[in-house]
């Protein structure tokens, strides 16, 4: 099987996943994260930008993933607009810290864009990693403390697809890499907080 199919196949999935999440969001049963979703838009904006510099024209089959990371989230966001979770005080506190965070890190990014600084490549895609997972901290805790307000299928769907997009790396570089392993690890312990308390809680 080509990489290029291969890569095709993962965002096939992760889009697939975010239409049952969505499903989830209309029967009521899933309660978005606001903070989570517009932070992951605009970070996955930003990823998406240092993705398309850096890769190398042998990986161009795992673009899909990144894409779907931004349309996905946005299309999220919009309905957590709606059919977001109202927060208590705690939570609140949470998000807006998240959302500070996140907003720094934003700006950090682009004046490292803007200044060109040598080797400052490294620097800014964990920038953007770390904005990301300040952003997804509030859906974790979400996911731990409060897993019925999350959708396990949907995760767990989406965190198959970024390990299927792993293997359309043709070669390994560590750009692509350690974003591919972020997404694993981040979207399966998301999954695994999910079903957990699930099974603990029938």
């Amino acid at each position: 099987m080509s990489p290029e199919l291969v890569g095709k196949i993962a965002g096939v999935l992760s889009f697939i996943s975010v239409v049952i999440y969505i499903i989830s969001i209309f029967r009521g049963a899933t309660k978005p994260n606001k903070v989570t979703w517009w932070i992951m838009t605009f970070v996955g904006g930003m990823i998406l930008t240092g993705y398309l510099i850096e890769m190398k024209p042998e990986n161009r089959a795992t673009i899909w993933i990144p894409i779907t990371y931004v349309v996905n989230p946005l299309i999220i966001a919009l309905l957590s607009l709606k059919y977001g979770e109202k927060s208590d005080k705690k939570s609140f506190e949470i998000d807006m810290l998240c959302f500070k965070i996140s907003v720094s890190s934003i700006i950090l990014w682009g004046v490292l864009i803007y200044l060109k600084i040598d080797g400052a490549t490294l620097i800014v895609l964990m920038v953007n990693l770390f904005s990301d997972f300040v952003g997804l901290y509030p859906t974790i805790v979400k996911s731990k403390l409060r897993p019925e307000t999350e959708d396990g299928p949907a995760w767990m769907l989406a965190t198959i697809a970024a390990a299927i997009n792993a293997f359309a790396i043709s070669k390994w570089a560590f750009s692509e890499s350690v974003y591919q392993i972020y997404i694993i690890t981040l979207n399966g312990y998301i999954t695994y907080l999910i079903f957990r308390k699930q099974k603990n809680n029938p």
